[in-house]
């Protein structure tokens, strides 16, 4: 009887490595709580510059919100053609000759334009 209880309790390297590492962590958890106690609480953190950017973040975003309540409440169905031109100011578009101002007027960004260029130089044009 004894054999048999000792064939049970025999472990290889592996095993028992295991079950050391699976006792250790059960003892970190365990003490957890206790060691939580121990450690000193961190220093009061000043929010005063969260703050800030909390509110710089919400007037850009109101700010934001406004030019877009603005741009929906121009109803292009209805509104006089020079109103739109003046808004709008569309231009005859085609990417392959267009010149670097237009590029930026449209809104990208020099590093873009500069790749737009390069690939027109070597040879490269815009089908679709």
């Amino acid at each position: 009887m004894f054999n048999q209880i000792k064939q049970y309790l025999n472990f290889n390297r592996g095993e028992r490595i295991g079950i050391v590492v699976v006792v250790f962590i059960i003892v970190v958890i365990l003490a957890f709580p206790y060691l939580i106690k121990i450690v000193p609480p961190g220093s009061d953190q000043d929010f005063e510059r969260f703050a800030k950017e909390i509110e710089e973040f919400e007037k850009s975003y109101t700010h934001e919100a406004d030019s877009l309540n603005e741009a929906r409440r121009l109803d292009f169905q209805r509104m006089d053609r020079s109103v739109a031109e003046n808004k709008l100011k569309p231009f005859t578009f085609n990417p392959n000759n267009l010149p670097s101002e237009q590029w930026s007027s449209m809104g990208l960004k020099d590093w873009q334009i500069k790749v737009i260029k390069k690939y027109e130089s070597k040879g490269g044009k815009f089908y679709k």
